[in-house]
This record gives structure tokens, sequence and C-alpha cells, in this order.
């Protein structure tokens, strides 16, 4: 059993433009899904994907919009960014996710940034393949055993 001193205490706060880049780096490993200014977003300088986010304690809801490359199955690419964006925020944030909303706000036959050539085409067989996990490495710091050793009544 834990003694009082060896149970952490505080608090955590993740800043809301954090979690918005777990989802937009999230989104952006599905195939298909590009980054992209569209609408009013492009005037403001932001690119898709974006995501709005809702918490409440451990409870995180997420509205993500985004842009999908031509030609691509573009309800199975967002299909898929769901669960990708699920499975990342459950990993990284350690939330209880409720929901994941998905928007396809455009699609887009431009070549990806950096690129001169279209985006190729994405399958349905792209997406089934898809490893939605992230791959996390879970790491714990030791404590400061000079701390302990100073709550030792024996010294």
């Amino acid at each position: 059993m834990d003694s009082p001193s060896s149970i952490a205490t505080g608090s955590l706060r993740i800043e809301q433009s954090v979690t918005n880049q777990i989802i937009r780096q999230a989104a952006l490993t599905v195939p298909g899904c590009v980054e992209k200014a569209a609408g009013v977003r492009s005037v403001l300088g932001k690119t898709l994907p974006q995501a709005d986010i809702t918490t409440d304690g451990p409870y995180i809801a997420a509205e993500v919009h985004i842009a999908v490359s031509w030609p691509a199955p573009v309800a199975q690419v967002a299909r898929s960014v769901r669960e990708v964006v699920r499975s990342h925020l459950e990993a990284y944030m350690d939330a209880q996710v409720t929901e994941v909303s998905v928007f396809v706000d455009t699609i887009t036959t431009e070549p990806a940034a950096g690129s001169t050539s279209r985006s190729p085409r994405i399958t349905l067989a792209d997406l089934a393949d898809l490893d939605s996990s992230p791959h996390v490495k879970h790491v714990v710091a030791p404590c400061d055993e000079q701390e302990e050793d100073n709550d030792d009544p024996a010294n």
C-alpha cells in the first residue's frame, strides 16, 4: 500500500491547442486526409484538419473538420479519421472519448504541399490496412530518493 507521502498530488492541465495538435497529427496519418486551407479558415490562415474540443473532467468530445484528396473513398476516409482520432486521444490524453464527429469540409484535387503531381488514388484497401493505434511508449519517471530519505524518521 502506498504511504501518504508517496502519492503524487497536484493537477494537470493540457491546453486545447495541444489537444488540437494531437487530433490534427492523428488525422493526417489517414491516407486521403490532407492539409488544405478552405473557406473562412483560408482567410484566417488556418488549414484543415482542425478540431473543436469539448471537455468535462476526464471526458472529451471532438468535432474534426478535414479535407480529403480526390480520388478517395470519402466516407471511409472520414470513418478512419474518427477511429484514429479516438485512439490517439485515449492514448496520449488518457481521456475517455465520448464522441468524435468528422466533417469533410472540402475535397481537393490539388497536389500536396511541396509536390507538383496530383495525389495518388486512395483505395478501400489502403484504408483497411491502416493501423489506427498510436505507438506510444509509456515512461515512468523515478522518484527522487533523497526526498524519500528525508521522510524516514530514522534519519
